[in-house]
């Protein structure tokens, strides 16, 4: 009843996680800009596949990007 108590093993697995969390915070990029620098400098060194997957990403934004775009002049230009 009075033995010595013994910590969990599994919440202790929880506070060294949080402990490495805590130190790595400080070496994580703030801001967007400094996530975008990190990625193009990274993305030549990555596997085939991450480079093609993140490409078709890319390539589909810009065309929703561009088609958005495109309409907002469309409706201007009819409202002109």
């Amino acid at each position: 009843m009075f033995g010595k108590k013994y910590k969990n093993e599994f919440l202790k697995m929880f506070e060294e996680v949080n402990s490495f969390s805590n130190e790595d915070e400080t070496d994580k990029p703030k801001l967007i800009k400094d996530i975008v620098k990190l990625f193009i400098k990274n993305f030549r060194h990555q596997s085939f596949q991450y480079q093609l997957v993140w490409s078709v990403r890319i390539l589909c934004w810009l065309l929703i990007f561009a088609i958005f775009i495109m309409g907002i002049v469309i409706r201007i230009k009819n409202i002109f």
